[in-house]
């Protein structure tokens, strides 16, 4: 995939374009990538996804102080780029951006810049200054500039149109099982594996101190979880925490560490991908390390049934490599 964040010069045969923020990626982004795919099949193109960064709500003052971001842009690239796209177009997103009319937009960028062939837009897209620009537009602009496109109606569940903002709601509420549905993944995150106090290597789980990469992103509630963690190539079981860690830290600074099975590689530096798959239960406080050993051992036989593991018996080799 080929990532720009400039319109210039660039050379894309039959272009087959979608547009959107794309914030978490979910079953109704996906369902258009799926059309965006099948197009550009027909049209023996190449596809093109069109996002914006940073997210437009941030730029127009749209957003109270606890919006954050399912996806970084990192984390995007990452997605779409599974997706097999061909060319990705991150367009810096400012108030002077924001001006521009739904014409302008189609002419200058999607028609003259990118040469677009074919549109393929959710059917509640709407572009351009104050979001004047919709399927009227687009038809007569087509017919002018010789390009077609289709809407895709918007993925439905419970009665509700998926959107990020439902996925929000659903990780804020601890609700993992939801927002997951909703994504038609396990939600992640990429971060860097930190220095830490190496408390818990001192009770038998030794433990990687996780800074997330972005302060934007939301991180799923404080409490205990079933994940699975890509080092590289390889992936491995794990449990993770999200808290103040009551019992044996009393800055009450909250902290993400993650337990990997079968592994005690050094991390210190590395890249990883955390993949929450299950919420076992709160943060809790406990009198004593020993109690907290205790419960981390249940949590620990917990998680590896959910991951469909055996019960605990040291190191083993990595779920995949």
């Amino acid at each position: 995939m080929k990532v720009y964040t400039q319109t210039d010069d660039l050379s894309i045969k039959n272009a087959v374009v979608t547009i959107g923020v794309f914030d978490g990626l979910h079953r109704g982004h996906q369902s258009l990538l799926e059309l965006l795919r099948s197009k550009t099949i027909e049209e023996r193109g190449e596809s093109v996804v069109i996002t914006f960064w940073p997210h437009p709500r941030k730029v127009l003052g749209q957003a109270d102080k606890n919006f954050l971001l399912l996806t970084t842009i990192e984390e995007k690239k990452h997605l779409l780029e599974n997706w097999g796209i061909d060319h990705l177009l991150i367009l810096p997103f400012t108030k002077e951006f924001a001006e521009l009319n739904s014409r302008e937009f189609i002419l200058e960028i999607l028609v003259k810049k990118i040469g677009m062939k074919y549109l393929v837009i959710g059917d509640d897209h709407r572009f351009g200054h104050d979001r004047e620009g919709g399927s009227e537009i687009l038809s007569e602009m087509g017919r002018q500039y010789g390009f077609q496109f289709t809407s895709l109606k918007s993925c439905i569940d419970k009665q509700s149109r998926i959107s990020s903002s439902l996925i929000r709601s659903a990780l804020r509420a601890s609700d993992l099982e939801e927002a997951n549905k909703l994504l038609g993944f396990p939600y992640f995150m990429f971060g860097d594996v930190i220095e830490g106090n190496q408390l818990g290597r001192k009770i038998g789980f030794r433990t990687a101190n996780i800074a997330c990469c972005s302060d934007n992103k939301q991180i799923p509630e404080e409490g205990v979880y079933v994940v699975k963690v890509d080092i590289g190539n390889e992936q491995f079981g794990g449990m993770l925490n999200i808290g103040t860690r009551p019992t044996v830290d009393h800055t009450m600074k909250k902290s993400i560490e993650v337990h990997i099975f079968d592994t005690t590689r050094d991390l210190y530096g590395k890249r990883l991908k955390v993949s929450f798959l299950h919420r076992l239960r709160d943060e809790m406080k406990f009198k004593n390390t020993d109690e907290l050993r205790l419960q981390l051992e249940m949590d620990r036989e917990n998680a590896l049934a959910i991951l469909g593991l055996p019960a605990y018996q040291g190191i083993k080799k990595p779920l995949k490599d």
